[in-house]
């Protein structure tokens, strides 16, 4: 009831709480026609049983593997997924683990220090991964949840910040709002790439974003 009052409100005034939007890294892509599991089974093919959020599915499993050295877990992630660990693949090797996907590195980037790592280390230690996991485990109710805004438009002003090294980059919507044609984000203009940059934007390219990000706020109207 609660979501369908939203709905109509959204619907029946135009927006007056969100003058703008940045989209860092993940594009905006509009509520899909099934739920996200099956429409990555007919995506994926072959590779869905061990495409890396069909892999998170498994109660227990990543939990384990994730939870047995949260540091390691950690630095694997905040690497491997950067511009420095570019290429990666989002397929789990058969026969394998999450990590497998990525390595452990031989160095950090300069925008890490080991004391960064142990700071989201020690939470993990303390939550295990299980919260942050259950969001994947969540997937399909999210759709169903969210079906009153089905085909609904981003109308406000929008932009998108992206890496040339991040996955996410390549995710359907991507290319259309990185060339500012987005029928689905109609005011957004053209979509900033960064280069060398992976999948953590605002880590990866600090001031970048920061400089991006206040020049798109300074040029939305006044209310």
């Amino acid at each position: 009831m609660l979501v369908n009052r939203l709905v109509s409100v959204a619907r029946d005034k135009p927006p007056d709480v969100v003058r703008g939007v940045v989209s860092l890294s993940t594009p905006f892509q509009p509520h899909a026609d099934g739920p996200h599991l099956a429409g990555l089974r007919a995506g994926a093919g072959e590779d869905y049983e061990n495409y890396y959020s069909v892999y998170l599915q498994r109660p227990g499993i990543a939990d384990e593997e994730l939870g047995k050295d949260p540091h390691a877990t950690i630095r694997r992630a905040l690497c491997g997924a950067s511009g420095a660990g570019y290429p990666w693949s989002p397929i789990v090797p058969a026969g394998g683990q999450m990590l497998d996907i990525w390595p452990d590195p031989d160095e950090l980037p300069e925008r890490l220090s080991e004391q960064d790592i142990n700071t989201v280390a020690q939470d993990y230690a303390r939550t295990g991964f299980t919260p942050a996991l259950n969001w994947f485990r969540n997937f399909d109710r999210n759709w169903a949840l969210t079906h009153p805004w089905h085909n609904a438009v981003v109308g406000q002003p929008a932009r998108y910040i992206t890496g040339d090294r991040d996955l996410a980059a390549s995710l359907p919507g991507a290319a259309e709002l990185i060339a500012g044609g987005s029928a689905s984000v109609p005011n957004a203009g053209e979509g900033i790439v960064l280069p060398g940059c992976g999948h953590w934007t605002q880590q990866e390219r600090l001031a970048d974003v920061n400089e991006a990000m206040i020049t798109f706020l300074r040029s939305l109207p006044q209310s």
